[in-house]
């Protein structure tokens, strides 16, 4: 990963301006860098007289800078309170309520279009580019050459949507009460041990163990208003029923104000918020709860909405001649596999294993499920993720080799047991692929549709587990250790995700390796390591790394998917509505 410096903060960057150290070129790209929106950099090139070489009244310096240094308030507070522009309603159908809305816990699609445009992180990913985080309300940070040390230096005069200071104190309290709630994010940040207020905006974070991932991970935890936090609790919770009442406490350029269970949610832009608006935004976000699929197609063949919530592959198929919407597929870094557990029979036998995955029709799958909207594996990792190797290359259906493992083995009439999710109509033809592929080699796979939470409760325990689950997985953050750690790390054995019940000291050391190392070529190498080690164990069938489906109406520009991220996850922020 290495080291990673942000742009300067406002403050700074007037200050520079001022002092004559930039000129005006160099000071609009500082200032798109900022994320500062054209009006908000208008404004600043004009009170520093186009940087370099201006010219300003001693006052007008001396109240400028002083008031910048003393209250950390954005530069020209006027263009950044404007809301949009345009009144602009985007309509996002979804299938049920969401899942929770406070951000320590948000971990599902219906949660993460809320709580991601609410609450910002430290870093955000770049949309499409691996695991390149960039700058949001951190503007740079530092590890120790040991990587068990990160200090992040904040972005001055951002506020909460209750007019309260972000400052190190609420980046702290943020962390801490993740951690204390235990919820579905505080994963990520188990690595703490301690954290230090460095001064009001910078902090610093103590790490149990070498963390080089930790700005990725930290891109999950948004940052809450401690204030509203303590006002709002109610018997120690946090002001978690307040927040899933409805409300928000966030820096994001949204916030709710509206939201009738089983019917809608709504979302409103933020008129202060910090990055500014322009005429292209969306000025309002509603989510009308329709359990019916079929009638959320319609909407947006009809024009009575705009996007579809992790639509159904074969809806998107049938859309793509549709003049009225956009059907985008886009690459991303999930993997689907089948986890065979190695230490029951007879997927504790290695050639069992290596037979499995030489009968399943990759080819066949891919064109006949995601019609041909992905590509196969070559292993845990996907394409263009690091760790990603092509040796060995992708895998092929070999069924000739296949009979001959078996036989080897002795399996030959032997029953394997296979569990899948009864929702993934994708993970049940998966399932019964396979399944013709090894009755006519005399084996017989034994498919059962589970619910999800029937089946990972049962792979939890190795006496209730299948030989064969079915698990789609991949990086919903951009830390670069996340394939091989989740599945991989011994003590990870039958939970989230290592369901191979895989455990091999030569990994955990490579894995330990990749998470102490700030260096990005040797990270990358290490995690390249890890991938062929688990190949060479045929730990899984690795099956398909399918792209990622969005159904959009015509009228939705400049479409944002954060990838990686959660299924169909989007920044609202970025896009806008043609006339």
């Amino acid at each position: 990963m290495g080291l990673h410096r942000g742009a300067t903060s406002v403050v700074e960057l007037e200050k520079l301006a001022l002092s004559g150290g930039l000129s005006r070129r160099q000071l609009v790209r500082r200032a798109l860098a900022l994320g500062l929106s054209m009006p908000t950099i208008a404004v600043l090139v004009e009170a520093c007289g186009g940087g370099g070489g201006g010219t300003h009244s001693p006052a007008a310096t001396a109240q400028s800078t002083a008031g910048a240094a003393v209250s950390g308030t954005p530069i020209s507070s006027s263009p950044a309170s404007a809301a949009p522009s345009k009144n602009q309603t985007l309509i996002v159908p979804v299938g049920d309520n969401p899942q929770t809305l406070d951000p320590a816990g948000a971990v599902a699609t219906g949660s993460i279009f809320i709580t991601h445009n609410c609450y910002e992180a430290l870093a955000t990913p770049v949309p499409g580019q691996g695991v390149k985080v960039e700058p949001r309300l951190a503007t740079s940070w530092d590890f120790t050459p040991d990587a068990k040390q990160v200090t992040f230096h904040l972005r001055q005069g951002v506020k909460f949507t209750d007019g309260t200071l972000m400052d190190a104190a609420s980046v702290k309290s943020s962390f801490e009460r993740v951690l204390q709630l235990n919820l579905g994010n505080a994963p990520y940040i188990t690595s703490i041990d301690t954290i230090d207020v460095v001064d009001q905006f910078t902090v610093r974070f103590n790490l149990k163990a070498p963390n080089s991932a930790f700005v990725q991970d930290a891109t999950q935890i948004g940052i809450i208003s401690p204030t509203a936090v303590k006002e709002h609790d109610k018997g120690g919770d946090f002001s978690a029923a307040w927040l899933d009442a409805g409300n928000t406490a966030g820096t994001g350029p949204y916030k709710l104000t509206g939201y009738t269970p089983n019917v809608s949610l709504t979302m409103d832009a933020v008129p202060e918020y910090w990055r500014g608006w322009g005429p292209n935004h969306i000025s309002k976000v509603t989510f009308p709860v329709t359990p019916s699929p079929e009638s959320v197609i319609t909407m947006v063949e009809n024009g009575q909405a705009h996007m579809v919530e992790e639509p159904p592959l074969t809806d998107a198929q049938r859309l793509e001649s549709n003049s009225a919407v956009r059907v985008i597929y886009t690459p991303m870094y999930d993997v689907w596999f089948l986890p065979m557990v190695m230490t029951k029979p007879p997927t504790d036998n290695a050639k069992v294993r290596q037979a499995f995955q030489y009968a399943f029709d990759y080819e066949g799958y891919l064109n006949k499920v995601w019609f041909g909207h992905g590509a196969t594996p070559t292993g845990p990792t996907a394409l263009n993720f690091p760790g990603y190797t092509s040796s060995p290359p992708p895998f092929k259906q070999d069924l000739q080799k296949a009979k001959q493992l078996f036989e080897e083995a002795g399996v030959v009439g032997q029953t394997v047991t296979a569990y899948y999710v009864q929702s993934s109509p994708e993970e049940e033809q998966a399932d019964v692929i396979l399944q013709a592929a090894v009755k006519e080699l005399g084996v017989n796979l034994e498919v059962t549709a589970m619910p999800w939470s029937t089946m990972y409760d049962e792979i939890s325990h190795e006496p209730s587990a299948p030989n064969m689950t079915n698990l789609q997985n991949g990086p919903i953050c951009p830390d670069p250790t996340f394939p091989m750690l989740q599945n991989f790390q011994s003590s990870l054995k039958g939970q989230p995700y290592n369901w191979s019940y895989y455990g091999d000291p030569k990994m955990d050391g490579l894995i330990d390796q990749a998470l102490a190392s700030v260096d990005a070529g040797e990270q990358t190498k290490l995690l390249e390591e890890a991938n062929q080690l688990a190949v060479g164990s045929s730990a899984a069938v690795w099956y398909v790394n399918p792209n990622r489906v969005d159904i959009l109406s015509t009228k939705l520009q400049n479409f944002a998917p954060i990838v990686p991220g959660y299924p169909n996850e989007t920044d609202f922020y970025a896009m806008y509505l043609s006339e």
